[in-house]
């Protein structure tokens, strides 16, 4: 690892508070970003003051378990909806598993991730895969407010209400209007029927955006859908997010480790991995009646 980019993560796992953190990255380092070639063949432009690009500086992948269970669902020829793209990681790879008859849109509002998001993509010459939707993704369109943190500016912007405790009432620092959309209308106006994956981690965020695509969800426009529940921010998020999609018809599961599926449970945490169709039973794991 590079100097910079060594000694951001240092700070970046320090016990310093989020505010000082802040001040050494963001004062003393320059603006760089850094080119990474991830396991998966791709490359992704990185900023390593951000903690998320300085992690997948660093270990070359992002979410393994996440990014296995990509490699299993995500085939070719398939739309897929990146809600909450960030800067890229999963958009990238879904392209590199549609090929060239499957395509991806980028749901992402934060402009610094907007920026490095396209650096990458015209890296990796995606530009007729990969659609970037400058936009967050909400039950109305229009426009919301956000709330991002400077401690972590990629990754922690929200839409969702601040609810107590440590997280929600330190690493806020200011609220941004930006575009909203809901999914049932951008894939109306695109005239597309079916959406065969949806990957959302939207900080909170996710019930609203299920909200605004319900219609879509009862007609079946939305194959299969990983969904980021975000319990921390708002404890009655989980619940929302089943209630929704379990009234829409879908069979919910959770990964258990990078080799099965497991039946979903209140409490477990993580993404709820909704099918429209029951999985392959291969990638169920088995349960002894005996």
């Amino acid at each position: 690892m590079k100097l910079i980019p060594w000694l951001a993560y240092w700070i970046h796992i320090s016990p310093l508070p989020e505010a000082v953190k802040w001040v050494i990255l963001y004062g003393c380092f320059p603006s760089k970003r850094y080119v990474v070639s991830v396991a998966s063949d791709f490359r992704l432009c990185v900023d390593v003051r951000d903690g998320l690009g300085c992690r997948i500086y660093r270990d070359k992948i992002w979410e393994p378990v996440l990014t296995t269970w990509f490699g299993r669902l995500c085939n070719s020829g398939m739309v897929v909806a990146d809600v909450g793209a960030n800067i890229g990681f999963f958009s990238l790879l879904s392209a590199g598993l549609v090929g060239t008859r499957g395509r991806v849109y980028a749901f992402e509002p934060i402009s610094e991730n907007v920026r490095l998001l396209r650096e990458s993509v015209n890296l990796n010459g995606c530009h007729e895969r990969i659609t970037i939707v400058p936009s967050a993704v909400s039950d109305r369109s229009g426009s919301v407010s956000m709330r991002t943190s400077r401690g972590v500016p990629s990754g922690g912007a929200t839409t969702s209400k601040p609810r107590g405790g440590l997280r929600s009432s330190q690493w806020v620092s200011k609220t941004v209007d930006v575009p909203s959309l809901t999914l049932d209308d951008y894939f109306d106006g695109l005239g597309i029927n079916q959406v065969d994956l949806v990957k959302m981690d939207i900080e909170g965020g996710e019930v609203q955006a299920l909200k605004g695509m319900f219609r879509g969800l009862m007609r079946k426009r939305y194959r299969i859908l990983m969904v980021e529940e975000h319990a921390q921010q708002d404890p009655s998020a989980p619940s929302e997010i089943r209630k929704i999609l379990q009234h829409a018809g879908y069979h919910l599961y959770r990964f258990s480790g990078e080799d099965y599926l497991v039946p979903d449970q209140p409490g477990w945490g993580g993404y709820i991995i909704a099918f429209l169709e029951p999985p392959s039973q291969k990638w169920v794991f088995p349960i002894s009646c005996g």
